[in-house]
Parts: structure tokens; C-alpha cells; sequence
């Protein structure tokens, strides 16, 4: 009954900030709504669709959040909907879930916790950026306090072993 109790207090936190990010993109009543150019027609400062940025940071990842971004830890920003759809039932499940906010599974399944070698078959793969790791060490630790450190580790491990897996067949 008490983990029903925190579940639902967790929904309804969820409810009551998805309320608050919805009053913050309407417009006042005076303004009148704007729509989009056509799909056809690119933004106006926009690099064209078949020129990707070069050495820009991932869209998640940008220094200057709006009221629906939401910073998780380190500079780490993250569309406040996606973060909230995350499980927070368990530290593991919600460091599972944050990972696959930051990350495709592609970037995933490439990717290692240390950046060791781990058997002599398989190649070095590159770590995951520190800053992220710590963000998503951060903002599970601020929701679980007694949450251990090793855990989340362990969990990110099979997540990226998952991954792997997955993308090899």
C-alpha cells in the first residue's frame, strides 16, 4: 500500500509539472497563435537538412534550457516530458531509462562505462562522457538518496551489454 501511495504521488508530481509546462507554451489570450512555415521551406538560420553540425553538442545536451528543458546534473539538459516518462520506480529502471533519453541505442551499443577492454575478442570501446555518467549519477541519486553507487554501475553495465547485444544480430 505505501509503494502504491508513493506511485501515485509520483504521478501526480508528474501531472501537476506537465500542467505547469503546458501554462508556460500558451500564449497569453491577447496573442494570437503562430503557426509553423511549411515543411518545405527550412527555419531561417538553419543549416540545410543534408549538412549536419559539425562539432555541435547534442540537442539534449545544450547549455541553455527553456521551460520545458529541464538540467539533470553538469550542464546536462533534457526535455523535462522525456525525463518525467522515465521510470522512477527504481534506481536501476530510472538509470536505465535516462540513458536512453541522452543516448540512441546505436550510440549505446557502441559505447562502454570505463572505456577497458573487456574480453580479448571485442575491440575497445569508448566510454561514456563523464559529465553525463555524473549527471545521471545526480539526478538518481536526488530521487533515491539511499541508492549505492555500485547498483547504478551494474545497471548501466547491462543496459550497454544489452545493447550491444541487440545490435549485433
Amino acid at each position: 500500500m505505501e509503494r502504491d501511495n508513493q506511485r501515485l504521488i509520483r504521478q501526480l508530481d508528474a501531472i501537476h509539472d506537465l500542467k505547469d509546462m503546458l501554462k508556460a507554451c500558451a500564449p497569453p489570450a491577447s496573442q494570437p497563435l503562430q503557426t509553423a512555415p511549411p515543411a518545405s521551406q527550412p527555419l531561417q538560420g538553419a543549416p540545410p537538412a543534408s549538412q549536419p553540425l559539425q562539432g555541435a553538442p547534442p540537442a539534449s545536451q545544450t547549455q541553455d534550457p527553456s521551460s520545458d528543458d529541464m538540467v539533470i546534473g553538469e550542464g546536462i539538459v533534457v526535455k523535462r516530458a522525456k525525463v518525467m516518462r522515465c521510470n522512477h520506480s527504481s534506481p536501476s529502471k530510472l538509470v536505465c531509462d535516462l540513458l536512453s533519453v541522452l543516448y540512441t541505442r546505436r550510440e549505446l551499443a557502441t559505447m562502454s562505462l570505463t572505456g577497458q577492454k573487456g574480453s580479448a575478442k571485442e575491440a575497445v570501446k569508448p566510454p561514456l562522457p563523464p559529465n553525463a555518467l555524473n549527471a545521471i549519477f545526480d539526478y538518481t541519486l536526488q530521487k533515491f538518496p539511499g541508492a549505492d553507487v555500485a547498483t547504478l554501475r551494474g545497471a548501466i553495465r547491462n543496459k550497454l551489454n544489452n545493447e550491444s547485444k541487440v545490435f549485433k544480430k
